[in-house]
This record gives C-alpha cells, sequence and structure tokens, in this order.
C-alpha cells in the first residue's frame, strides 16, 4: 500500500509541477506583445461596429459582417472593447487583455471537475487538465482577442459536461431533489450560452454520448427519453430565439434580417448576399483527413510542419519525405498504442468511445470548415474543441489504472506537454494575422505616447498594414477619437471622408470573398457606342417587385422593390462584408428618378442606359455616372 502510495505521489507530483510551469508560460503568453493577435476583419467590423454603436447592435448580425445568432460571444467582444479603451484612458495597454483571460483558467478547473465526475479517477482528471492547459487551442485564449466565440464554446462544451455528470450522479438520491434540478438548470444555461456563442454548440450532446454512453444506456427507455428532453430543451429554446425573437428584435430596430435557416443550410455569406452557396459535393473526404490529422498531431508530433501558411497535407507525415518525420509518427503511434493496451478494460472502453466520437466531430466540423479545409492547419481557434476529446482520451492512457509503472506514464506527461507547447509557439510563428517582427514593449509604449500626442499620421507614414505596430496604433487612435466624441463608424452611403476606417488599405479586401457570384461588381469601361438609351417612364415597370444588384459610388447594394414605389435595400462599404439596412422610396418628376432615404440626401438619375449585357447605367444631369445596376430575373 505504501509503495502504491508512493507512486500515486510521483504522478500526482509530476502534474503539480507541469502545472505550475504550464502557469509561468501561460502569464509569459498572455502579456507578451509577439503572440497578441487578432483576426484582421477585428479592426473594420466588429471593433468600429461596437465602439460606435449602442447595446442593441449586438443582435444586428449584418451590421457586423456575421449573422449567425452569436449573441452572447458579441456581448462579449463589446465589453472587450470597453475594457480594453478603459485600459488605453488610463495609459495601459496590455494587447491581449480581454475576457479569455478569464475563460482560459475557468475552462481548465471545469475541465478538472468534469473529468473527476466522468471517470471518477484524480488522476485522470489532473492528466486531461494539464494536457489540456498546455493545448495549443486552450493557450491561443490567452493572445488571441478577437471575438470570444470558440473560447467561450469549449468552456461551455465542459461545463456542460460537468453538470450531466452531476445529474446522472444524483439520479437515485431522493434527498438532491434541489442539487438535481440545479444540475438541470446548469445543463440548460451552458448549452443555450454555448450556442449563443457558437454553433459548435451543437457538438455538446456527442460529448454527452461518448462519455456517458454506459451510464445511459442502461437505464430504462422512459429515462432515456427524460435525459433526452432534458438535453434538447436548451436548443428548443435556442431555436425559438434565433427563429422568432431575434428577427423580432432586428424588425423593431430596422436592422437587416436574416433567414437562420439560410445561414445554417449555405453559409454566412450566402445568406447575406442572396447567391446560391458552395454545393454540398464541394466537401472532400480530404478534409476530414487534413482535420483530424492537425488536431491529433498538435498534441502528439513535435515541430508539426506545413507547405505554407496555414496549410497541411502530410496526414502525419505519411505524404511526406522527410523520414524523421516518419519515425517521430511511427513511435508516437506505438507508444499511444502500448499506453492503451496496458489501461483496465474499462478506461480502454472509454478510449473506444472518446476516439469514436471525435471521428464523428471530424467528419461534421470538416463539413462545417469545408470553406477551410483541407488547408487549415492550425486548430488554436476553428474546431478547437478537438482539444476536449484528445485531452480526456490521452487524460485516460496517462492517468488511468494501467500495469505501467507510474514514473512512465509521468514521464509520457511530460512529452505531450512539451509538444503541446513547442507546437502553440510554432503556430504564432505561422499565423497570418502575425508580423514577423512582433512589437516590442517599448514599441508598445511609444505608440500609445504618439496617439495620445495625435500623431496617428506620423506611424501610419513609417509602419504598413497589416502589421501589429499599424493596427495597434490604429485600435488606440479609435479609443482616442471616440473619448473625444467623434463618431468612428461608416455611415451608409455616405461619403466617410472623416470616417478613420478609411484611413486602412481596406478597397476590395473582402471582396475577392464574392467576387465568383458578383462578377457584375468588377469595375468595367463605359462607352458610349455600347450604350442604348431606355425612357424613364419605363423604370418603374422594369423594377417592381425585382431585386437589383448594383454600385452607387463606394456602395454596393442589394435592393428590393415592392409595387408602392418603395425599396429596402441592403448595402455593403466596398472591400467591407458588412451590411446596412436602408428602406426608400423612388419618385418619377420632372423627367427623373428620384431615390429618397430617411436622413440621407436624394439620389437623381435624369439618363438611362443599357448595355449588351443587361447591366444598366445611370446619370444626373451634369453627365455623372450615379449607379450601375442589374436586374434580378431569377425570382
Amino acid at each position: 500500500m505504501k509503495f502504491q502510495n508512493c507512486n500515486d505521489a510521483i504522478f500526482k507530483i509530476t502534474c503539480a509541477i507541469l502545472a505550475t510551469a504550464i502557469g509561468f508560460f501561460a502569464i509569459y503568453t498572455s502579456l507578451n506583445p509577439a503572440y497578441a493577435t487578432s483576426f484582421n476583419e477585428y479592426y473594420f467590423k466588429y471593433l468600429p461596429a461596437l465602439i460606435n454603436g449602442n447595446f442593441y447592435t449586438i443582435f444586428d448580425g449584418g451590421l457586423l459582417g456575421d449573422p449567425r445568432p452569436r449573441t452572447f460571444s458579441t456581448l462579449l467582444t463589446l465589453a472587450n472593447i470597453h475594457l480594453r479603451e478603459l485600459l488605453y484612458s488610463r495609459d495601459i495597454f496590455l494587447p491581449s487583455i480581454g475576457v479569455n483571460w478569464l475563460i482560459y483558467p475557468a475552462s481548465i478547473f471545469a475541465i478538472y471537475k468534469a473529468t473527476l465526475k466522468a471517470f471518477k479517477s484524480t488522476n485522470v482528471a489532473l492528466a486531461s487538465s494539464v494536457i489540456f492547459a498546455s493545448s495549443p487551442a486552450a493557450l491561443n485564449m490567452l493572445c488571441d482577442f478577437y471575438i470570444p466565440a470558440k473560447p467561450l464554446a469549449l468552456l461551455f462544451t465542459i461545463t456542460s459536461i460537468g453538470f450531466f455528470g452531476s445529474l446522472l450522479e444524483l439520479q437515485h438520491d431522493s434527498r438532491a431533489l434541489l442539487r438535481r434540478l440545479l444540475a438541470i438548470f446548469g445543463l440548460w444555461i451552458s448549452s443555450f450560452l454555448c450556442m449563443l456563442s457558437d454553433e459548435t454548440g451543437i457538438f455538446i450532446p456527442l460529448f454527452l454520448l461518448a462519455i456517458y454512453f454506459k451510464e445511459i444506456t442502461i437505464k430504462n427507455i422512459n429515462y432515456i427519453f427524460k435525459l433526452f428532453l432534458i438535453c434538447i430543451f436548451p436548443y428548443l429554446i435556442y431555436f425559438i430565439y434565433s427563429f422568432y425573437v431575434l428577427p423580432l428584435i432586428n424588425n423593431q430596430l430596422d436592422q437587416v434580417i436574416l433567414n437562420p435557416i439560410d445561414i445554417a443550410i449555405n453559409g454566412i455569406f450566402p445568406a447575406i448576399f442572396e447567391f446560391s452557396p458552395t454545393p454540398l459535393w464541394s466537401w472532400h473526404f480530404n478534409s476530414f483527413l487534413s482535420l483530424f490529422e492537425n488536431i491529433i498531431s498538435s498534441f502528439l508530433l513535435p515541430a508539426k510542419e506545413s507547405t505554407g501558411g496555414w496549410t497541411s497535407l502530410k496526414y502525419f507525415g505519411l505524404l511526406s519525405f522527410d523520414i524523421q518525420y516518419q519515425i517521430i509518427f511511427s513511435i508516437a503511434v506505438f507508444s499511444a498504442l502500448y499506453f492503451y493496451l496496458n489501461v483496465n478494460a474499462n478506461d480502454r472502453q472509454n478510449v473506444i468511445r472518446l476516439l469514436f466520437g471525435f471521428i464523428v466531430f471530424c467528419f461534421i466540423e470538416s463539413y462545417v470548415l469545408k470553406a477551410l479545409t483541407p488547408y487549415l492547419i492550425e486548430t488554436n481557434y476553428y474546431a478547437n474543441q478537438g482539444s476536449i476529446w484528445i485531452s480526456l482520451v490521452l487524460g485516460l492512457l496517462l492517468g488511468g489504472i494501467s500495469r505501467i509503472k507510474p514514473y512512465i506514464r509521468a514521464l509520457g506527461l511530460i512529452v505531450v506537454t512539451l509538444i503541446t507547447i513547442t507546437n502553440f509557439s510554432d503556430s504564432i510563428r505561422r499565423n497570418p494575422f502575425i508580423t514577423t517582427k512582433p512589437p516590442t514593449f517599448k514599441e508598445i509604449k511609444d505608440i500609445l505616447s504618439s496617439i495620445k500626442e495625435e500623431k496617428f499620421i506620423d506611424i501610419s507614414s513609417r509602419v504598413e498594414y497589416p502589421t501589429s505596430q499599424y493596427k495597434f496604433a490604429f485600435e488606440m487612435e479609435i479609443y482616442r477619437r471616440h473619448l473625444s466624441g467623434e463618431i468612428i463608424d461608416l455611415a451608409p452611403r455616405s461619403l466617410n471622408k472623416s470616417s478613420i476606417i478609411n484611413s486602412l488599405p481596406i478597397k476590395g479586401v473582402q471582396d475577392e470573398l464574392l467576387r465568383d457570384n458578383f462578377n457584375f461588381l468588377q469595375p468595367i469601361p463605359i462607352s458610349s457606342k455600347s450604350l442604348k438609351p431606355i425612357s424613364l417612364e419605363t423604370f418603374p415597370s422594369l423594377i417592381t417587385d425585382k431585386k437589383v444588384i448594383g454600385i452607387s459610388g463606394d456602395w454596393n447594394y442589394i435592393r428590393t422593390y415592392n409595387s408602392h414605389n418603395s425599396f429596402n435595400e441592403k448595402v455593403w462599404f466596398q472591400g467591407i462584408v458588412r451590411i446596412w439596412n436602408l428602406n426608400g422610396s423612388y419618385l418619377l418628376r420632372n423627367g427623373s428618378v428620384c431615390f429618397f432615404y430617411s436622413n440621407l440626401t436624394e439620389e437623381c438619375l435624369t439618363a438611362l442606359f443599357i448595355n449588351s449585357q443587361n447591366q444598366y447605367f445611370g446619370f444626373d444631369s451634369e453627365g455623372r455616372l450615379v449607379t450601375r445596376f442589374l436586374i434580378d430575373n431569377r425570382q
């Protein structure tokens, strides 16, 4: 017994030492400006929209350029922005600070409690927690101040597992009615907030089934049905919110209303811009293999490689001619198999169920991410729930009851931790949103001082977009202007010359996402010889009950007319995938067609022409091109 206690102590001490080391590395990651990152779109979409808007902006997915009902993660993004602005106003700028700094430790604590409840083993819980804490997906929370959607999905997936375990644990305790109700409520809140944070909340039932399959299936059919109803309830509430409550809110606020079914089935951009999505058959088995390989290799293969950027088609090195990489792969496979064969039968069954669930997860997620796979090597943000699956599997192999001596299992835990931390550091090096010459603390301090002295133009002339130095200066300048009372965001159909957004070289940046579906929006030469005049008197008959796609100045629009000389317009600034909602009317007067918007200058056409491609060109009284449009006759 003393020998067993000694062996057990070796493993626990190793976990404690590793946890301490990871904690110091986590602090280093949090404070290192070279690691700080965010998607480029954060600066011209979320930051100006949320800092300039009111609270209700969190519901306006069109304005934010992402119509998914991720209200909770958007709310925390709003909190992030104002926290960073508050620190700026106090002459403090921590490049990575945000709510993710709280989500990271909360997730580690949650996975320890959930794993302990699921597998009834302190060693498994400790090993899983240590591996998860050192995983690239977890560490990435500390340096990525983008929308906390994926980090929240991680946290709420784990808490859902824990609350479900509590529910099963208390099922036979007649004196624990209140605790059972709290467990149910906790499961509901976790699942609902997970869906309000990110659509990957759909995987929670898969996690519950894989982890608690035995406990669920040994019950009678009535109990299983009750569990099903309990688990499905938050998704029904989410369905009601997405399909009824959210559209009602946006309708009352005169914001863009988008169909959640279109978003779920067709994708974000087809739903926003009303074009046909990439077909289902564009998904390839290649996508699944790439995602599967990338998640596992981040835990088992050091010096993970890519063929450039975030691309990987190596499949564990099997398609690589690097013999060293293949040897490492072989060692990793045989080591995992060795540990698997030496754990007890119950843990082996748990491992098999988790691996099966992980495979199902990769299949579904690879379709959800079909636009990114098989070109996605990093799973720090996308598909980050994969870290939960692998952390639990490795936790069982290294911390479960085994014939392998504890010091060998402790050594295995050390090796896995070193691999994950190494791969995380390498992923920072490959991150396309981090510059090759990252800023230092001194540079951050100098940028802050310059912005306080209103010298943003000087900084932008020295550093280029999208370097980290430029983006940090741009963010600080937004805070300075906002605190001084300036309007930051773009205004629909205005010239926007005073908006700081115009200082970003974003012309056409995101238009390429739409190019295949909106070739019409590309610049074309205008020749008077190719244009045929159209009587403006015929304009109403051309556009009544039709959808029109057009360009007016720097703005693109999709305008839907009705039979009452009114129209609804979805308009976006060229280069930015964000939608503003406008309502207007038109009137024929004095030989012109004039368009009217509330609080906007009217726009009048005095001449209308058509070319051989059925594109219409409207000119004003001075012969200037006002708009170019195409009538969509597919309706």
